[in-house]
Formats: structure tokens, sequence, C-alpha cells
């Protein structure tokens, strides 16, 4: 996993881009929204979407669209939460290996 730092502190993150790229996300399934949905967020249909599911963290779980991000704060207890693209290209920045 590619290492990225906000000013504030250095975090571990995952881009997710489609179903199956990230272990802890899976296929969003809403009997209240149907796949064919639009997403207000990024305009795609809601089958394109995931939901991030995490045990260490205790929040529902989080819709995760197409290009979002998964983050892990480095000095946490393993929870991981979402970040749009554009807020992640925003906040945060690459770190050297």
């Amino acid at each position: 996993m590619a290492k990225f730092q906000t000013k504030q502190a250095t975090v571990e993150a995952t881009q997710w881009l489609k179903h199956y790229d990230h272990l802890q996300v899976e296929r969003f399934v809403d009997p209240l929204r149907p796949g064919d949905t639009v997403c207000a967020a990024c305009s795609k249909q809601m089958k394109e979407h995931g939901l991030l599911l995490d045990p260490a963290y205790t929040r529902d779980m989080e819709v995760v669209c197409p290009g979002d991000w998964i983050v892990q704060p480095a000095l946490t207890d393993g929870r991981r939460f979402v970040v749009a693209a554009g807020k992640f290209s925003t906040d945060y920045e690459a770190v050297e290996p």
C-alpha cells in the first residue's frame, strides 16, 4: 500500500476503482436504491459502487464511489474511512519511500 501524508500525519491509502480491488470493500447492495440509481456524489450508477466494511470502526458502512480512496491513519486501531478523489488530491501528498 502506498503512503501519503496530510499536513498533519502520514496515512496509508488505496484508491478504489472497481469491485474486488480492495479486500474491505463489498458490492453496494441496498433494496431501497436499485443498482441503476444514479449517485448524487459522482453521477455513476450505484451498481458500480462499493461499501467499506470496517470491523475496527463502529460507524455505519460507508459508500465508496469509483475513484475514492480508502484511508488508514498510521497511529490508529486499524480503522479506515473513505475520502473522495477530489478531496484526497487536495488534502494529501505522496511520501517518498
